[in-house]
């Protein structure tokens, strides 16, 4: 997948990445580098919205998997599960969100978790840049699945079945 594609996928996809004005710089299997300019994310403080930050980030994090996952079938079905943003200092130009690949073994865990059990769940890591330092950190679990949820390869599976907890969901294992 291209730069240029991954730009109009998120465009279309997620149209807030076109209200901010995001651009892809770099979209590869080692690193996705997304940049946004400084005046459409602007928070009433003359600094950039801590949203928009985050949200750069968080694409940065789901294009990342997404690229990794296309060429394996999978990457329709992926969404974030879990996020935590540490902000270092104000922002006051524009910014640009680095995600890079995570170590050698984990997006093929990722992969075969989706194929064996038909979902699988993978963190990343992205850095929000702005004039050469690292200005916010994000940290994400995102979840993915093959298409409808099932298993990609033919076996038995558990059924799982979502239980109400007060005041949370939890997925429970029934075998």
């Amino acid at each position: 997948m291209t730069a240029h594609e991954l730009e109009a996928l998120l465009h279309e996809r997620i149209p807030i990445s076109a209200a901010m004005g995001v651009r892809v710089v770099i979209a590869d299997h080692d690193q996705v580098v997304l940049q946004a300019p400084f005046q459409p994310n602007v928070n009433p403080h003359g600094t950039a919205f801590g949203g928009s930050i985050s949200t750069l980030a968080l694409m940065a994090g789901w294009s990342m998997a997404y690229i990794r996952l296309v060429d394996h079938g999978f990457g329709e079905h992926v969404v974030i599960r879990r996020t935590r943003m540490d902000y270092n200092f104000p922002i006051t130009s524009s910014f640009q969100a680095v995600c890079t690949a995570p170590r050698e073994g984990v997006v093929e865990k990722f992969i075969h978790h989706i194929e064996r059990r038909g979902r699988g769940r993978i963190e990343l890591r992205a850095d929000v840049l702005s004039g050469g330092e690292v200005a916010a950190s994000f940290h994400g679990e995102f979840v993915a699945s093959s298409p409808a949820g099932k298993p990609a390869l033919l076996e038995e599976h558990p059924i799982e079945e979502v239980e109400h907890a007060s005041p949370e969901l939890r997925v429970v294992n029934r075998e």
